[in-house]
Order: structure tokens, then sequence, then C-alpha cells
């Protein structure tokens, strides 16, 4: 089963209208969350994000959100997955023993693939 949520409820909407036109709705369970709800929470499985990059989508507190996302990804031993994102400060939050980065492109802006492999016990 594949999660996916977002704290915009248009957003979410359109997302859920993609699923179906591509067949796959009955897979993903939509939901509106903020990020910080999941700080707190311990998770395992697999966790993608396209988070904004304050370049065509700005936040108030770009900052503060790719500190939250760091703070999730290295709380959870057992959770594994990436970031997708041009923000270049995000490499200053996160522990590189954990991570890995690599270079690729959406559309014809230059950004980076974050990495995290999850802990074996």
């Amino acid at each position: 089963m594949i999660i996916a949520t977002d704290i915009d409820s248009e957003i979410l909407a359109i997302a859920e209208e993609n699923a179906k036109n591509a067949g796959v709705l009955d897979t993903i369970r939509f939901g509106q969350k903020d990020l910080r709800k999941y700080i707190k929470e311990k998770m395992t499985g697999s966790l993608i994000s396209n988070p904004p990059y304050g370049l065509r989508l700005g936040t108030d507190d770009l900052k503060g959100l790719y500190k939250n996302i760091a703070s999730i990804m290295t709380s959870n031993p057992h959770l594994n997955g990436g970031i997708i994102t041009s923000y270049l400060e995000f490499d200053q939050m996160i522990p590189w023993k954990q991570f890995k980065k690599r270079k690729l492109y959406n559309g014809n802006e230059l950004c980076y693939f974050y990495y995290k492999k999850m802990e074996r016990e």
C-alpha cells in the first residue's frame, strides 16, 4: 500500500485524479496531513518526497521544512528512501554516512536525489 499525503487539498485532488488516470488508484491511500505530524511517528518502509524547492513554489519557512524532513529520515533507522530537490542547504542537514547524492534534472532544473539506505539490524 502506498500512502500519499500533502498539506494542500488541491494538490491531493490532482494526485488522486492522476492515480485514477494511471489505473493505480486502488493501491494508494490519499490523506491531508502536515509533514510535521510525522516527526514523532516511528516509521518503517520507504519514503519518497519531492518537497518545494523555493524557486517556483515558495514557502515561508523552507529551511524549517527541510530540517523536518531530515529529522524524519534520520530519526527512523528502518526508513529508507529519498528526497528530490534543488535545495542545496539540505547537504548540511543530513549525516552523510547514511545518505548518497545523485544529480538529476526535473525538466531543465538541476536537482539532486538524496537517498538514505535503511539500517540493518
